[in-house]
């Protein structure tokens, strides 16, 4: 076992060291380790944060670019224009300009030792190998730049890089979304006299000498017709973004990280595209009930906390001695994490904590194997092997999000697929046989991602955010499968296990610097929507389900059940440790992740995501069959309560009243 143990780290090492030697695509680097081959400062780059969604946007020259990246930046994304990075890179005193003086020649500076633009620019035109030689000297510094731009930014962002040759370079595989301007020849002639001062001559040339847009559109996603008004460009560009990030009335707040202003390619002509006017923001409607509808939230959350704290102790039983004290303790600590830390100024703390210490941040959730440590010393049952796995299964899944970057590339899959599988192989490291059965689940868990791999389009592809997801299923195929060690918090609650509540809590963890928190819609506030909701669709799920089981024989009526007492207690339990955290990893999570990934319908998302959460049903005997049927059908039902309110926790209500009124009512 000790020798498992240590291959199992090592192949840990050897998992973080190929990823950031092969291709460190967050920090769009690639660099070479030193050392350890579980090199911290290389961990530290590794961890760097990248934006969301990067947008490729362009175009030949007067064709709108930067009227585009204008509506855009409006938006909320940080855009970055090349050619303004060009422009910086071969100032006086860069080393860009050195090489080019070397290559052309001192007739290429002014008096005062800048770049002379026109000189430099008449020696090139028309002569390939001379732009070719430019081109081989400015591009790394320009790319380097864009880079370092794109590295620095919040994970949340959307960002946009404005390149010219953003297909010739290779950019556009980077991007998430390939946006391309166009507009005919005419207009580009038009807007060059107008806007640049060009003879008619000139600004033929200048249109002639450029790449043909039809590469270029042949590539595009997103197609921005620029030939009408400065108005009807700017719709495109909201349309544009309403499909891919979402809607312009709540733009992400991305303008301390602004990287461009003063766009080298001014807007179109005022011909075709006059200027806009100025505008005025609209001022934020204040909601004067926002700070009580707050307090409610804090309110149920703390009665929450407070009385599944006062259950736990009670379930103990015995004397409050000091092991149990420390176990009421060590449980209240892990509810607070779980019901007292997922609200909105914990997740901005969080995501700051990532973006200025990303190493630091991966590595927090170790913390939460001290606890673990001590009582199993105490206990007699620590083992090395043992310590080493729940470490690898809670910090793997933690890097993997922190480097997850939205286009799919070749390692990023494979350590996806490695981590996915590690929770589903442990049993072979603790020299225990798996069933046939579990072979079979294992098998069909595993086929999840390599799905993903195999049936996404290559524009899917490019926001496949494939690292994330494996993160995900990472977590829930440890508690799925049993892969932890046994830490039992309340042996007679099977719900109830200290690395149950650990997963959960580092599952919000996750979600929180990934910046995806704001998808759950977490708040425990009370509402007549919710309400009405909830009611309307259990209504509807037992109208189609008590009768299907009926008449399948797959339930019957029992109702003989528990004391009022032990009744409320249960439904607490359900609620806590099973519906609230399914609800976030099924339909919060993993709905929100096929809508955005897949681009499909609302009713598709739903039934697939549905088809899932039945799946995860299937290790229930002895009537598999009608239980995933009845648990895929309650999952459209959750996925319908979910996306009437955006509220995960009137879903989890739904759900745990379901299994709740299963449990004391029915037996399977």
């Amino acid at each position: 076992k000790q020798l498992n143990g240590s291959c199992l780290f090592h192949a840990i090492h050897w998992i973080i060291t190929f990823r950031i030697h092969f291709d460190l695509t967050t920090a769009r680097r690639v660099i070479t380790c030193h050392g350890s081959p579980f090199s911290f400062p290389s961990l530290q780059l590794a961890l760097t944060m990248a934006p969301r969604i990067l947008i490729g946007l362009t175009g030949n020259i007067a064709t709108g670019k930067s009227a585009v990246a204008q509506r855009l930046s409006e938006l909320g994304a940080i855009v970055i224009d090349a050619d303004q990075i060009a422009h910086h890179v071969v100032r006086k005193g860069e080393p860009a300009l050195d090489a080019i003086v070397r290559a052309f020649g001192p007739q290429v500076l002014q008096a005062d030792g800048e770049l002379d633009r026109q000189a430099l620019g008449q020696l090139v035109f028309n002569n390939a190998d001379k732009l070719k030689r430019l081109e081989e000297i400015t591009h790394p510094a320009v790319h380097a730049e864009i880079e370092r731009q794109l590295a620095a930014m919040p994970r949340e962002a959307v960002a946009t890089i404005e390149v010219i040759k953003l297909i010739e370079n290779g950019w556009a595989d980077r991007c998430n979304s390939v946006w391309v301007t166009d507009c005919s020849p005419e207009e580009q002639v038009k807007r060059l006299i107008h806007s640049r001062g060009m003879s008619e001559q000139e600004a033929r040339l200048r249109v002639a000498s450029q790449n043909s847009q039809t590469s270029k559109l042949a590539r595009a996603d997103v197609v921005i017709d620029t030939s009408g008004t400065y108005g009807e460009t700017r719709k495109q560009v909201t349309r544009a973004w309403e499909r891919l990030v979402g809607s312009p009335d709540s733009p992400i707040k991305n303008a301390a990280f602004t990287t461009s202003s003063d766009p080298v390619d001014p807007p179109a002509s005022t011909v075709s595209m006059p200027a806009p006017a100025a505008t005025s923001q609209r001022a934020p409607v204040e909601n004067k009930y926002g700070p009580a509808l707050a307090w409610v939230d804090w309110f149920v959350r703390l009665t929450l906390w407070g009385i599944s704290v006062i259950v736990f102790a009670y379930q103990l039983g015995g004397p409050l001695d000091v092991s149990n004290g420390v176990m009421v303790v060590l449980f209240a600590l892990l509810m607070a994490g779980y019901l007292l830390a997922s609200v909105t100024p914990v997740v901005r703390f969080v995501m700051g904590e990532a973006h200025a210490d990303p190493l630091a941040t991966a590595l927090l959730p170790l913390v939460l194997l001290v606890p673990y440590i001590w009582i199993a010393h105490q206990n007699g049952t620590f083992d090395s092997g043992d310590l080493l796995t729940a470490a690898v299964l809670l910090f793997l899944p933690t890097a993997m999000a922190m480097i997850n970057t939205p286009v799919l590339n070749t390692s990023d899959a494979l350590l996806g697929l490695i981590g996915v599988a590690l929770p589903l192989v442990t049993p072979l490291y603790r020299d225990e046989s798996i069933d046939t059965i579990g072979i079979v689940l294992r098998a069909g868990a595993f086929a999840l991602p390599v799905l993903l791999l195999l049936f996404t389009t290559r524009q899917q592809k490019r926001h496949l955010n494939f690292l994330f997801i494996s993160a995900v299923l990472a977590l829930w195929y440890s508690v799925e499968f049993n892969a932890f060690p046994i830490f039992e918090l309340l042996p007679q609650v099977a719900q109830v296990t200290y690395f149950h509540l650990v997963t959960v809590v580092v599952f919000l963890f996750i979600l929180m610097f990934s910046g995806r928190f704001g998808s759950l819609g977490l708040s425990l506030r009370p509402s007549i929507r919710g309400f009405s909701t909830v009611v309307s669709n259990l209504g509807l799920f037992a109208l189609i389900a008590i009768p299907l089981g009926l008449v399948t024989h797959f339930i019957a009526l029992r109702f003989a059940g528990p004391s009022i007492v032990d009744a409320l207690i249960q439904g607490l339990v359900i609620f806590l440790f099973v519906a609230l955290p399914e609800e976030i990893l099924f339909r919060a999570t993993l709905l929100t992740y096929l809508a955005d990934t897949m681009n499909w319908s609302q009713l598709t998302t739903v039934i697939v995501s549905s088809v899932v959460f039945g799946m995860a049903h299937l290790d229930n005997p002895p009537n598999v069959g009608w239980y995933f049927v009845l648990a895929a059908i309650a999952g459209v039902f959750y996925a319908r309560t979910y996306l009437s309110t955006r509220n995960i926790a009137a879903a989890a209500t739904l759900h745990a009243t379901v299994d709740w009124i299963w449990a004391l009512v029915f037996s399977g």
